[in-house]
């Protein structure tokens, strides 16, 4: 007889402990955000690292959240990549996080050069508000180069060190050259 009270009481502290604990609601939060990173493109083992960090992922959640709030169209992969570079980036002020957001938003930064330069900017002159025009140029928001300009570029660098190819052949360091590229209009974005 003294069995059937201690049954009740084991099954009323087990029932207590399951409403109260509930890890059913914990492990579906923490797959709903899995699933959340997967969605812009991130791999499921690289969804799992960004959750055992929880500032990162934090930023990386309200980054989406923002960029998902301005653009009408589904997350691809490239776009992914920026918020995840953005979200681990040493920009700490958020007002700076939401400005680049809605760059990426709006596709106006499109490429992880382009998302360096915005957060080497945003590092150099932190005091808000922000001048539009200087993050554009600095940026190359707006800057469309074509593959002709890029064959044109490359030519000319050529031709311009045509005599030391020709003369040092296969020693010739052709880091020279793609460090002028780099410099170049044609090569910077």
């Amino acid at each position: 007889m003294w069995l059937f009270p201690r049954r009740i009481r084991f099954r009323s502290f087990a029932s207590a402990l399951w409403e109260n604990f509930s890890p059913v609601i914990v492990s579906r939060s923490v797959m709903d955000k899995a699933g959340l990173f997967q969605s812009i493109g991130l791999s499921e083992q690289k969804a799992q690292e960004t959750l055992k960090n929880d500032a990162l992922s934090k930023r990386l959640e309200s980054i989406i959240t923002l960029v998902k709030e301005k653009s009408t169209d589904a997350v691809g992969k490239p776009t992914g990549v920026l918020m995840y570079s953005l979200a681990s980036s040493n920009i700490k002020d958020e007002s700076q996080i939401k400005f680049v957001s809605n760059y990426i938003a709006n596709k106006k930064l499109a490429s992880a050069i382009q998302l360096t330069a915005a957060v080497d900017f945003m590092k150099a002159n932190p005091v808000l508000p922000v001048d539009v025009a200087a993050f554009e140029k600095n940026c190359g928001i707006g800057v469309n180069i074509t593959p002709d300009q890029i064959e044109n570029c490359v030519v000319e660098l050529i031709k311009k060190h045509k005599e030391e190819l020709l003369k040092k052949r296969y020693k010739f360091n052709v880091g020279i050259i793609m460090g002028e590229f780099k410099c170049s209009k044609a090569g910077k974005y």
